[in-house]
């Protein structure tokens, strides 16, 4: 059989039953994750505003909400806006082997799809889980040796389709041909490049975005009859001759469905690139362990593996908030200055602190020949601090706060949620009953009861939940319903 139709059979088949409970969970957090910093990237993203206005200014019918925002557009369009939002921050999870940004294009054609057709929790859980699983592995596949991002291919963008595609195709019911025409023409779709984050990095949302918006869009096509080609992979002109000079497509199937790559990611504690993360925890730890102030340094070392550096080690004065995020040089500024490197770190008002900027321009980065050559399976740095007295600090980590070797705890993880969405909804603790959920308003729309407890308490328990529009409804009109544009 061809790589596609293996996906298929096990799409099809997937029972919410045959999940392991640390399967379950981890998709659960996955979408607490993913709902957080949506939620703030509605609220401060660059480029949500533009998309938001245009996808309210041509409307169309009203089928599934943008987060946020909540008004309702159609399927696939908030699947879009939703994908642009889950990522606009740079603060979605990721998986350090295939080099992608999984939430941002599974999360939005899953819920949307849910949204649309009515589903339980555990029918969302699933294709959660399955739409992971498959995006997990074909981008590990095809980013054998780095080829895929070195070829200047965003992984996300092209990959992406393909989990989009299975989260919604299981969620519409689509049988054994139609997944498989689904599968293919969502390899049909896929497109993303690097160079935006040398010149232009705020589009760089819009590349998950259109990927999530693919799926389903694949998806509705393949129910209505539209055929794909079954060797969308492996063929002579298929995806993985056009993306990537290596591929090893055992790591697509091997024990596909028992060996879950969905338990392999990372979780953001920054709001940056993420090859910046091991760079930030060193700078963090070194200012408090040694109390070290901004002007008692001379110079700050950066040893790194070279995708970081190809990625975020061309900025030292960025111009805006969205290129400090690919900035190392600010970066580790920002976290020695500040000793906190979260949202308002990364705000324009932070970006433009000249006192920020200079520590920067005594950043120097270097490539390190053992992270280098033990990449992506270490993914870290080493940081020296020289002070002008001349002592010096140096600490280094192989990989960075967040990943599964060393996750957020689930109480680290509803901080970070209730911090991103303090600013849209009331982030009051309130107790809730699981079997008798509802979020009480005024006349004005102003909830009642702490509406972001109540979500995280709902995604803790969606299994439970017999239709997802309980947790979607309480994902629209926000107490502050414009974003902070005035969009």
């Amino acid at each position: 059989m061809s790589i596609a139709e293996i996906f298929r059979d096990y799409v099809v088949k997937a029972r919410f039953e045959d999940l392991p409970d640390k399967v379950i969970k981890q998709a659960k957090r996955s979408l607490l994750d993913y709902l957080g910093v949506a939620v703030a990237g509605y609220r401060y993203g660059a480029l949500s505003g533009i998309v938001l206005k245009y996808l309210c200014h041509i409307g169309g019918r009203e089928e599934c909400t943008i987060i946020g925002k909540g008004v309702k557009v159609p399927c696939s369009n908030a699947a879009l806006a939703n994908g642009v939002m889950g990522h606009t921050l740079d603060w979605d999870d990721g998986h350090r082997y295939g080099g992608i940004h999984p939430a941002v294009c599974v999360m939005p054609a899953a819920l949307a799809m849910a949204e649309y057709v009515g589903a339980n929790g555990r029918e969302l859980i699933n294709a959660i889980v399955l739409g992971y699983e498959v995006l997990l592995r074909v981008a590990y596949a095809v980013n054998v040796n780095t080829s895929q991002i070195l070829r200047g291919f965003h992984a996300t963008g092209t990959c992406g389709p393909f989990g989009a595609a299975v989260s919604a195709a299981k969620l519409l019911g689509l049988d054994e041909e139609q997944t498989l025409s689904a599968i293919a023409i969502s390899g049909l779709q896929g497109a993303g490049l690097q160079e935006m984050l040398h010149e232009g990095p705020m589009i760089k949302p819009l590349q998950p975005g259109k990927a999530a918006q693919s799926g389903v869009l694949a998806a509705f096509l393949a129910k209505e009859g539209a055929i794909g080609p079954r060797t969308i992979f492996e063929g002579d002109k298929g995806f993985v001759k056009a993306f990537t000079d290596s591929c090893d497509f055992d790591v697509m199937v091997h024990d596909l469905g028992k060996d879950f790559e969905i338990l392999k990611t990372y979780t953001k504690p920054y709001p940056t690139c993420r090859n910046m993360h091991p760079a930030i925890d060193l700078s963090l730890a070194l200012g408090r362990e040694h109390d070290i102030h901004p002007d008692e340094i001379k110079e700050i070392l950066v040893k790194t593996y070279h995708i970081a550096i190809k990625e975020s080690g061309n900025i030292w004065e960025p111009q805006d908030a969205t290129e400090a995020k690919f900035s190392m040089p600010y970066s580790v500024a920002v976290a020695l200055s500040k000793r906190s490197a979260g949202l308002k770190e990364f705000s324009e008002q932070t970006v433009s602190d000249r006192n920020v900027l200079r520590l920067a321009g005594k950043v120097r980065i270097e490539r390190d020949e053992k992270l280098e050559k033990n990449y992506p399976a270490v993914r870290g740095a080493e940081v020296t601090v020289t002070l002008k007295n001349g002592s010096s600090y140096t600490k280094r980590e192989d990989l960075p706060k967040g990943e599964p070797e060393n996750p957020l705890t689930d109480e680290e993880l509803r901080e970070k949620f209730l911090c991103c969405a303090e600013e849209v909804f009331d982030a009051k603790r309130a107790p809730l009953d699981i079997d008798n959920i509802s979020a009480k308003s005024d006349t004005q729309g102003n909830y009642l009861t702490g509406r972001a407890e109540e979500i995280i308490k709902i995604i803790e328990n969606l299994e439970k939940i017999k239709d997802v529009n309980t947790l979607i409804s309480m994902l629209g009109s926000s107490k502050h319903p414009t974003r902070v544009d005035g969009t």
